[in-house]
């Protein structure tokens, strides 16, 4: 099984002390979301990651659309 991590959000409602994420960095919109999950090759799983991915008010569109393209 092949299994591909996609990061979609950097947010996050918590304050780890050991947390590495990138507070200031640019957050990805849903078009360049889809764009990342078009050109995984040879992938059976998509593990979505955050920050905290329930966040993001895009997640169940960015779920349908990896479902739908990963089950090709």
């Amino acid at each position: 099984m092949r299994i591909s991590i996609l990061q979609i959000t950097k947010d996050c409602n918590q304050d780890c002390f050991y947390c590495c994420r990138d507070r200031n960095a640019k957050e990805e919109s849903l078009d360049e979301l889809k764009h990342h999950i078009d050109t995984l090759e040879n992938t059976d799983q998509v593990i979505i990651t955050g920050g905290e991915p329930t966040l993001k008010k895009d997640l169940p569109e960015i779920i349908r659309y990896a479902k739908k393209r990963i089950q090709r």
